[in-house]
């Protein structure tokens, strides 16, 4: 084995030499003398196994060539397909940015008697829900405490603390809040609580002080009355889930209300700037 590892010239040169007496046996005419005879059944089997050989070795270096070059091609098609993953990812955001700053938009040309400014969120308290957050505005651009912050789809609660460049907003689910609102429908008012513990699936408040024979019903929507001095009248603040007795003696019931902006995909906020000046909104 020493040998063949040490004269590869040798090597070559015999297996030409089998190659050319195997072409002199089998140009010959079948019924070869006995000497052809004799070197043919010698070089046969020789051959075969040179003949074997050489495909087999054929085989190996089309197979190591061919599957680096599959891999190299599939490496390269990977590459391609996360390029194209990350480019659409980075599209369908655009596009939903696009969306929700065109419904910003939409909201503040639909209510021009408000002055507004639109604020991102840039921080949240522990937790899934927006209870507490903090808006990438402040003094900066004239923003107070109290002041009012909306979303297009409705109330989202007020400023709790003004910083020079950022802001704290109080939401409605925070149990601190309480607001008046008054039912679309019947026209009656209630007390509006956050309430973040009610329900782990998603953001509820609590509607309190209703009266036993008032006819509040799923679905009623409530908005802000106006009352309190704090939030302009007619913002909607969601609608009513479900109904029930405080107590078996109490003239009251207590209701579920599901808040009309989803506090878990707070991103953008509108703040009203103009609570007082402004002409509140037709019911």
């Amino acid at each position: 084995m020493s040998f063949f590892k040490k004269h590869p010239v040798w090597i070559g040169l015999i297996a030409v030499t089998i190659v050319l007496i195997l072409i002199f046996v089998t140009n010959g005419s079948k019924s070869g003398t006995p000497a052809e005879n004799a070197v043919g059944s010698v070089v046969s089997p020789i051959m075969g196994g040179f003949s074997s050989f050489t495909r087999n070795a054929g085989n190996w270096f089309r197979t190591v060539f061919g599957v680096s070059d599959i891999q190299r091609e599939n490496a390269a098609l990977k590459d391609q397909v996360e390029k194209l993953q990350s480019e659409a990812a980075t599209t369908r955001e655009f596009q939903k940015e696009n969306e929700r700053l065109k419904k910003i938009a939409g909201y503040v040309e639909e209510n021009g008697n408000y002055d507004t400014i639109t604020a991102p969120v840039i921080s949240k308290s522990q937790g899934y829900w927006f209870d507490s957050f903090l808006i990438g505005a402040g003094r900066n651009v004239g923003l107070k405490a109290g002041m009012p912050v909306v979303t297009p789809d409705g109330l989202v609660g007020r400023i709790s603390e003004v910083n020079a460049n950022w802001s704290k907003v109080e939401s409605i689910i925070d149990p601190i809040c309480q607001l008046s609102g008054i039912v679309e429908r019947t026209r009656d008012y209630v007390v509006v609580q956050g309430d973040t513990t009610i329900d782990a699936d998603e953001s509820v408040c609590k509607v309190n002080y209703v009266p036993i024979d008032n006819d509040l019903l799923p679905n009623d929507q409530i908005k802000t009355s106006g009352l309190n001095g704090i939030y302009p009248k007619g913002l909607v603040i969601g609608t009513i889930l479900s109904t029930s007795r405080v107590g078996e003696a109490s003239g009251e019931r207590t209701a579920q209300l599901k808040p009309a902006v989803d506090f878990s995909m707070l991103e953008e906020v509108i703040v009203i700037r103009n609570v007082w000046d402004e002409i509140h909104l037709e019911d």
